[in-house]
């Protein structure tokens, strides 16, 4: 994944899920625009509902019941996860074939695959059998796995999660490559948006949360045109972009004069480097090419300072005490860690330029 392009898309996210909902966004589950994702999970909770396979035996294997059961959990009304409906004639429905299995010999092989993926452990076995019998039906096999475990297994709709990919450089293209191979990738390039997302955020944010930042990315902001634009830095040579990459990532110099200023993190005093994050004051994105290199733009701050920091929850005085935004509760404040003795040591007035800026620009006083 391009680090820059998904910081460059992420924010353009977040202003656009706050624009819809006029709210800040600090999790999925509390911005309304984003709640709006939340019918997947009840999706799956009815599906798994419908499906019950935990209730399911040896015994029943060739006898109906879990053909049955796995048409109900398709067949849920509106459920967009998966186009299962006759609209473009019943033989063209991705399961039509556990509608057609009405005689035992049809059955038992069918219900026989679909039993071994949910009581089974060889997820790759259970894939490549189900294409044997179903077909390269991506859509089917992504929500049957799906069913089978959401930390590990997301829906797929090719053609726009192709279009995510491309747009955070994720080499990745997953329409006509149905394999168990390339829904592995899939679910992995899943799992990196999801770190990603972690990396900017306080709150947990779960694979079903990172299938949704793609699907809004090349859906819903594709289409109402909140996409930024990209072109100029994908048309510059690879050794720039790799550049730009490994200075915004904090992998470059300018980390490495953060790290000799600050020697540790700038608030808590934290030395544990893995959990350090190269901040800018001033954004990247607002900064002159001087400005995102200057070590005087920036603070080496903890994972959890650091995402506040970014998402304008906290600032700091000239003199280093920190400010809390109002929109804060008292409980999110306490379960953050956060309170009015913490402050940062060691600021040259160099750095006030770029705090004043960062101050105003999150509406503190």
């Amino acid at each position: 994944m391009d680090d820059y392009l998904f910081d460059l898309y992420y924010k353009a996210f977040v202003d656009y899920v706050e624009t819809e909902s006029g709210q800040r966004f600090n999790s999925f589950p509390s911005n309304s625009r984003t709640q709006v994702e939340d019918y997947k999970l009840e999706l799956y909770r009815e599906g798994v509902s419908q499906l019950g396979y935990r209730d399911w035996s040896d015994d029943h294997i060739g006898l109906g019941k879990i053909v049955g059961d796995t048409i109900r959990a398709i067949e849920i009304p509106d459920n967009n996860l998966l186009e299962w409906d006759s609209r473009r004639g019943a033989d063209a429905r991705p399961h039509s074939k556990m509608h057609a299995a009405g005689e035992f010999d049809l059955r038992k092989p069918i219900e026989q695959a679909i039993y071994n993926l949910y009581r089974s452990d060889d997820a790759e076995r259970s894939f490549e059998v189900l294409v044997d019998i179903f077909g390269k039906k991506y859509g089917l096999l992504g929500y049957l796995f799906f069913l089978k475990d959401r930390s590990q297994f997301m829906p797929i709709a090719t053609t726009y999660f192709d279009a995510a990919f491309r747009l955070l450089g994720i080499d990745l293209k997953t329409t006509r490559q149905c394999s168990w191979e390339n829904y592995r990738q899939y679910n992995q390039a899943l799992f990196l948006l999801r770190d990603g997302l972690q990396s900017r955020m306080v709150a947990e944010v779960t694979l079903l949360d990172a299938h949704s930042f793609a699907w809004i990315l090349a859906h819903d902001m594709s289409l109402n045109g909140g996409l930024p634009d990209s072109q100029s830095y994908r048309n510059l040579p690879a050794t720039e972009r790799a550049s730009i990459q490994k200075s915004r990532i904090g992998q470059g110099r300018f980390r490495e004069a953060l790290e000799r200023y600050w020697k540790c993190c700038a608030v808590t005093g934290c030395t544990e480097q893995a959990v350090l994050r190269a901040s800018h004051i001033k954004p990247w994105s607002e900064s002159s090419d001087t400005e995102k290199l200057d070590v005087y733009n920036g603070l080496l701050l903890s994972a959890g300072i650091d995402a506040c920091f970014d998402k304008g929850l906290i600032s700091f005085s000239d003199s280093g005490s920190i400010l809390i935004s109002e929109s804060l509760s008292l409980d999110d404040r306490d379960s953050l860690g956060l309170h009015g003795s913490l402050k940062i040591q060691g600021l040259d007035d160099r750095h006030r330029p770029y705090l004043e800026f960062h101050r105003k620009k999150n509406k503190f006083r």
